[in-house]
């Protein structure tokens, strides 16, 4: 299947410090051609996925998210899967990247809710008219839809909820932090922090090291993947790094976890051998220790047939020393 393209471009009615340029619709198997763009712009996903890079860091857009390029930026983007269904709209003039800064977006990802389809279908008729009249009318419904994202609807979870299934799904992302959180989610990262600490009885930054250190030793235990390529799936752009957090946490490399792991725990047999001697630090039946009081939290538990791999008050050290690096 070929890209799929369907647009509407403003008339030449510029008199206004800020005015629509166009919105589409776009379906797309294939990478979209960078450019440098003048203009704003922002991306609502419907269905798919994609991946979007800004001053050197990548972002995965899903649905009920929306992606903000402000005027002057380098877009580059492309579909993570088999597609990336998503809706655009560009505003165009001198004052285009106030009134974006005015309704408080900030660059990259947001959280925004469900896709207001509705709204852009009234957009596209508007635009379709070169009318002074409805050149308002389009930046009015324009205006509609870029509040609507601040103020998702169809979402009343509680936002530390949202922010957790966020951080499950995308901990692979090393351009997940807590700045990015706290924007994406459009609340302040003390209160993002005070009200995921009431929740889950750790940060999100905490959680989120977590997630990442069982996914790596998971990794480690029943993949034949080098250190560099689990440390990437893992959210790390670091395998020097990433070996160190292993370390902390186990007492050993990486290399040497599996050393100790693979003579029994072949990829093969990993998901029904016994536990390997000489592991019984790492790998043991436990409860969680950062699982806090909250009998909702998943625990961080990395199952091995009936075996666990949990985290000890190393890991809380650990965490809490690596908790300024995000």
């Amino acid at each position: 299947m070929q890209n799929i393209h369907h647009y509407i471009m403003a008339s030449p009615y510029h008199s206004t410090d800020f005015f629509v340029r166009g919105t589409g619709h776009f379906i797309i198997q294939l990478p979209e051609p960078e450019k440098k763009a003048h203009f704003a712009e922002i991306f609502w996903c419907i269905n798919g996925s994609g991946i979007f890079y800004l001053d050197g860091e990548k972002y995965r857009l899903k649905p009920k998210s929306i992606f903000y390029y402000p005027p002057g930026s380098q877009q580059c983007f492309l579909p993570e899967n088999q597609f990336f269904d998503y809706r655009w709209l560009s505003i165009d003039g001198p004052n285009a990247g106030m009134l974006f800064k005015s309704l408080g977006y900030k660059k990259g990802l947001l959280s925004a809710g469900d896709c207001p389809e509705d709204l852009f279908l009234r957009l596209e008729r508007y635009l379709e008219n070169d009318i002074k009249e409805f050149q308002l009318k389009a930046l009015n419904v324009a205006f509609e839809i870029l509040t609507s994202a601040l103020v998702p609807k169809g979402n009343t979870r509680p936002v530390v909820e949202q922010v957790r299934e966020f951080m499950d799904e995308n901990y692979h992302d090393p351009g997940v932090h807590i700045n990015m959180l706290a924007e994406a989610f459009h609340i302040h990262r003390v209160s993002l922090n005070r009200l995921f600490q009431q929740k889950y009885g750790i940060s999100p930054i905490q959680y989120l090291t977590s997630v990442r250190i069982r996914q790596g030793i998971r990794l480690l235990c029943s993949t034949e993947e080098t250190v560099k390529e689990i440390a990437f799936r893992c959210g790390y752009n670091s395998a020097d790094y990433f070996s160190k957090c292993i370390f902390k946490q186990s007492g050993m490399l990486p290399e040497t976890l599996r050393k100790k792991v693979f003579p029994a725990f072949p990829p093969s047999r990993i998901r029904t051998a016994e536990v390997p001697e000489g592991c019984e630090g790492l790998i043991r039946r436990s409860e969680n220790d950062l699982a806090g009081t909250d009998p909702t939290l998943p625990p961080l538990l990395l199952n091995l047939n009936k075996s666990e791999v949990t985290f000890s008050s190393a890991s809380m050290r650990l965490i809490n020393e690596n908790e300024s690096d995000f």
